[in-house]
């Protein structure tokens, strides 16, 4: 990642319109880094981030991260390590 962030990965739909599945990372203030998972059904008109996590900057260094996506939360594992758990709403 550089300081501009950008998506780590993302799953379009066929017209290249909407993000279906992606991460996106964004500089979030000194020293600070968003991760959001983006997720949109088909019913949804906008990609939206289910889950966000603030975590120590990491421009341009390897770095392990995974989600554990369940129907009621999304957990985030940083550098190996259970890091956050978030609440979510699929519907």
């Amino acid at each position: 990642m550089d300081r501009r962030g950008g998506y780590l990965f993302a799953i379009v739909n066929p017209y290249d319109t909407m993000v279906d599945v992606g991460v996106l990372l964004e500089p979030a203030g000194s020293g600070q880094t968003n991760i959001s998972l983006i997720y949109s059904s088909r019913r949804d008109a906008n990609s939206r981030a289910i889950a966000s996590f603030i975590v120590p900057e990491f421009v341009q260094q390897w770095t392990q991260i995974a989600f554990e996506v369940n129907k009621d939360s999304v957990t985030l594992y940083f550098k190996c390590i259970r890091f956050a758990e978030r609440e979510v709403n699929f519907s």
